[in-house]
């Protein structure tokens, strides 16, 4: 019970469901995509993404970000509103992921009986190239673009 400014008694008949997050997880995790999925009762979500970006009203039990940045990791905080816009007590955070590297393309040029250059551009922490006679090369770090002379 309250009592108002001029003595007037009132009973608040507001009751919220607390809205809560159970679990979150992603799946498809692309070069510049990933769908999470959430379980728990709520009515919309709002999303924090580790690089500052907010995607707030999400409804329904999963989504889908097609604006990442390739070979970079995420985190995500997630907060649950009930049906009447009362947020959870506590924001979850998702466990870290990865997008994919990416490769965009190798040029070959300078070719000799003993060497070649490769040009080789993409998005990725290192690169293995396997010769015809088994073996093999590990190249890191390459940054987006990168030239490198082989011996063959």
């Amino acid at each position: 019970n309250n009592e108002d400014m001029s003595g007037n008694i009132f009973v608040s008949d507001n009751v919220y469901t607390f809205a809560i997050i159970l679990n979150s997880y992603f799946s498809n995790v692309t070069a510049s995509s990933v769908n999470l999925s959430f379980q728990g009762i709520y009515d919309s979500l709002d999303l924090e993404r580790s690089d500052g970006v907010i995607i707030q009203g999400i409804t329904g039990n999963s989504y889908n970000d097609y604006t990442l940045e390739s070979n970079t990791t995420y985190v995500y905080n997630v907060m649950a509103y009930n049906g009447d816009n009362v947020p959870t007590t506590t924001i979850i955070q998702t466990s870290p992921f990865t997008t994919l590297p990416v490769l965009y393309g190798v040029e070959f040029s300078n070719v000799q009986t003993d060497s070649i250059t490769l040009d080789i551009s993409g998005v990725f922490d290192s690169i293995t190239l396997f010769k015809n006679d088994g073996k093999f090369l590990i190249l890191y770090p390459l940054a987006a673009a990168n030239s490198n002379t082989f011996g063959l």
